[in-house]
């Protein structure tokens, strides 16, 4: 991140400039690289061969970006570094056509060098363009380091967050709905099933990145937004929405997974923001003013005392008699599942938007002002993170207690291996589609994750848009 922050937290929030539609590399293979147009963008600083280091390259911020190309074969595993003593710089891989094949900005938590390591795709000529700039456009000095090809076995790999070898860094691609909505919820039986839900209704996908609306509000008079998704099986899936009406009813829809849903629960008092299960017997939805129901999955729902009147936004288990929800000003209530819920001490003040474990003794909770608490089951909640940048964490999900994500606003992707150490995950550079306005990918908030394991995620966020992860 830019050197006048205090210290990192993710990506591409980083910089105060923000990567927005002037981080674009469209038409650049168009250009004649002697053309006044392509040099007002691009200045090219020569090429490397595998093995070598470039000079000291001078950057003043004009042109934009500083090209420093190289020959190789796909299949070739390169390990790229832009370092700097004086500058923090942001770093692309693209490919001969300038179309971007990966990014860096910061190569861990505590360096600003960029660092890529990438199984080299197949490029037009066999060239590749390692493409940077200084974070906040300012001038600064820069060496290029190039070895390849290098091996890329698990040893070397494994435990690397800018690897794209890593088997379990996810590499992020934006799959568009067609909507400009915000999501609020993503949840799936299995790759092929998979559900996000928001302002606009549910949409549904057979993980081939096209979605197709379920659902949506019935009327123009109502707005019904969707703030939880969840389901026991294929055929048992659960959505916690909220009617924004003159009497501000919550609702519960469900649908068998035919693609119809139904409400099974209406004119509740207050906004549904979470709905999990332990089983199909055994669901759970809460909202605001401590609202906390339960259903044994015959339709009906019962309330349960919460003891508490502030808004709860989200309700997790490892199981059946391990449940937990949590919401505003660090409330975190527990039950063992016959009814009553418990207070347990979170240790802040800052309201909590999501939490998940990998068991019962693995737990993390997140929220507000960048927290990420931790809990061994025992009741007790330990500060483990907590950012320097003004964000929010809005949801945690993991694939096993060694590969751990967080979501939340300024487009944040934070990932641990369980070690307490949380890397902040590069984030592809948002380009809106044709027609829309200008977006810095840094305003994007995402909500929601999910995913059936390492290679196979989904985050659900504002301007209609579902990242997924392989």
């Amino acid at each position: 991140m830019c050197k006048p922050m205090l210290s990192a937290l993710v990506l591409l929030a980083a910089c105060d400039t923000g990567v927005n539609l002037d981080d674009s590399f469209d038409g650049l293979a168009d250009l004649d690289e002697k053309s006044d147009a392509f040099s007002y963008r691009v200045k090219k600083e020569g090429s490397l061969q595998y093995g070598e280091t470039s000079h000291e390259l001078t950057y003043l911020g004009e042109p934009r970006f500083s090209e420093v190309s190289f020959a190789g074969k796909s299949g070739d595993h390169v390990d790229i570094a832009v370092r700097s003593q004086n500058g923090d710089p942001r770093t692309w891989l693209l490919d001969g056509s300038y179309r971007v094949l990966t990014y860096n900005d910061n190569e861990s938590e505590s360096r600003t060098n960029s660092r890529i390591r990438i199984k080299l795709p197949s490029s037009k000529n066999d060239i590749y363009r390692i493409v940077f700039r200084e974070c906040a456009l300012q001038p600064a000095t820069f060496v290029v380091a190039l070895k390849g090809p290098v091996p890329a076995g698990p040893t070397e790999c494994a435990n690397d967050p800018v690897c794209s070898d890593n088997p379990h860094a996810a590499s992020w691609t934006y799959q568009s709905t067609g909507q400009k909505t915000y999501f609020s919820a993503v949840w799936g039986a299995r790759s092929d099933d998979v559900y996000v839900g928001g302002v606009s209704g549910i949409w549904h996908s057979t993980g081939d990145g096209k979605w197709l609306n379920q659902w949506k509000q019935a009327t123009s008079q109502t707005h019904t937004a969707i703030y939880g998704l969840w389901g026991s099986r294929a055929t048992d899936v659960y959505a916690a929405a909220y009617e924004d009406t003159q009497n501000h009813v919550g609702q519960v829809l469900h649908s068998k997974g035919d693609g119809v849903w139904r409400v099974e629960l209406d004119d509740v008092a207050a906004a549904l923001h979470s709905v999990w299960g332990a089983s199909s017997t055994s669901v759970y939805a809460v909202g605001t003013n401590g609202t906390i129901l339960h259903s044994v999955g015959d339709g009906k729902w019962l309330v349960q005392t919460s003891g508490t009147t502030r808004s709860l936004n989200k309700v997790w288990g490892s199981g059946s008699s391990d449940v937990y929800a949590v919401g505003e000003e660090g409330t975190i209530l527990h039950s063992t599942g016959e009814g009553v819920w418990s207070a347990q001490t979170s240790g802040t003040t800052e309201g909590i938007s999501g939490i998940w474990g990998s068991s019962a003794t693995d737990l993390y909770a997140v929220g507000q002002a960048g927290e990420i608490l931790h809990s061994t089951g025992n009741g007790n909640w330990t500060l483990q993170f907590k950012g320097t940048e003004p964000q929010d964490f809005q949801a945690v999900w993991g694939s096993s207690a060694g590969n751990v994500y967080v979501v939340g606003t300024k487009a944040s992707i934070l990932r641990t291996t369980g070690d307490s150490k949380w890397t902040p995950q590069a984030v592809p550079m948002f380009v809106p589609a044709a027609g829309e306005p200008p977006v810095a990918t840094t305003t994007l908030r995402f909500s929601s994750i999910w995913g059936t394991g390492p290679g196979d995620i989904y985050i659900a966020g504002s301007l209609g848009r579902v990242m997924g992860g392989q």
